[in-house]
C-alpha cells in the first residue's frame, strides 16, 4: 500500500524538488543554514498549485497519515506483548528503573 503512494508522486506533478544547494536552496550568502540540509526543496510554480493538485495531495497526505497511525498501533501492540528479560530490568539504574517499571506497569 505504502509502495503505491510513493509511486504516484513518480508521476506528472506541478511541483518538483532540487537540492538545498542547487539556485535558490540556500540563502543569499550560499550557506546552507538548515539542520536538514540533506533534505531537498519543495518548489511550485509561481501561479501556485492547481485546485486538483492541491485536493491529490491533501489525499495523499491523509492516506499516509492513516498508514502511520497503523503502524504505530502495531509497534505498540507489539513492544506491549514483549516480555522484559529481568537481568535487563536489574541492570537499570535505580531511577530509571522505576520510572521504567512504573511505565510498563501502566501499559500491562
Amino acid at each position: 500500500m505504502e509502495q503505491e503512494y510513493l509511486d504516484s508522486f513518480g508521476e506528472a506533478q506541478e511541483f518538483w524538488y532540487v537540492a538545498k544547494d542547487a539556485e535558490g536552496g540556500e540563502d543569499d550568502d550560499g550557506t546552507c543554514t538548515c539542520d536538514k540540509w540533506w533534505i531537498p526543496t519543495v518548489r511550485v510554480p509561481a501561479e501556485g498549485l492547481s485546485e486538483a493538485s492541491r485536493k491529490w495531495l491533501q489525499h495523499q497526505k491523509d492516506l499516509v497519515g492513516q498508514v502511520l497511525k497503523a503502524a504505530m498501533a502495531i509497534n505498540a501492540d507489539v513492544l506491549g506483548e514483549m516480555e522484559i528479560p529481568e537481568e535487563f530490568i536489574e541492570s537499570l539504574p535505580k531511577v530509571l528503573f522505576l520510572s521504567t517499571r512504573t511505565r510498563l506497569l501502566k501499559i500491562h
